[in-house]
């Protein structure tokens, strides 16, 4: 069971539709974002990287669609 505040990182693929919000990137050389990022995923797509950040990111699911 996937709930709100579960957290995933690039390149798993989407348990359920939702909006994702960036959390942290494993790259501790990428600067903080200033303003939270959200992305749209539907239910199978796979988690991106940030358009920000080199490499593996973390996601966390902050709405159910």
């Amino acid at each position: 069971m996937t709930d709100v505040g579960d957290h995933f990182k690039t390149g798993e693929r989407a348990p359920v539709s939702g909006v994702y919000r960036f959390v942290q990137s494993t790259d501790f050389q990428c600067q903080p974002i200033t303003q939270p990022t959200d992305i749209a995923l539907n239910k199978g797509e796979k988690f991106p990287s940030h358009r920000h950040c080199q490499g593996t990111v973390f996601w966390r699911l902050s709405k159910l669609s």
